[in-house]
């Protein structure tokens, strides 16, 4: 027997208010995936997208991608800013601390083409 199987069998043998909890958890689950999968749908393919990892079924998430309009994107984290900034030759990328201060900030390579960006004193 299927999970699914087994797993209906479990609720129906719950009370009737548990299963009519159930059935609209279920009715609200499914509207919110179809709303979020409409409007993922519904977008225009940008330069600059973000992409998450989403649960809208049973089994392994799948990847959903959310696209940014402009030209300029910011990121700010702990302290930390990195800016990519679209140009006809490329793409540019700055990094500092924004309104922080002027403290030293690790650039350090990963592998081919990666790095991180850290406090220095972050480092263990």
């Amino acid at each position: 027997m299927s999970n699914d199987h087994l797993l209906g069998e479990r609720i129906a043998k719950l009370p009737a208010w548990a299963r009519e909890h159930i059935e609209t958890l279920e009715r609200q689950r499914d509207e919110a995936v179809r709303t979020l999968r409409n409007f993922t749908d519904e977008q225009k393919p940008q330069p600059f997208y973000v992409e998450d990892m989403v649960c809208v079924s049973r089994g392994a998430p799948t990847t959903m991608r959310r696209y940014v309009h402009g030209h300029w994107l910011k990121f700010s984290h702990r302290g930390l800013e990195l800016s990519l900034l679209m140009r006809d030759e490329g793409v540019s990328l700055q990094y500092g601390q924004g309104r922080s201060g002027l403290k030293d900030i690790l650039f350090q390579p990963t592998s081919y083409q990666s790095f991180n960006l850290m406090y220095p004193e972050k480092i263990k």
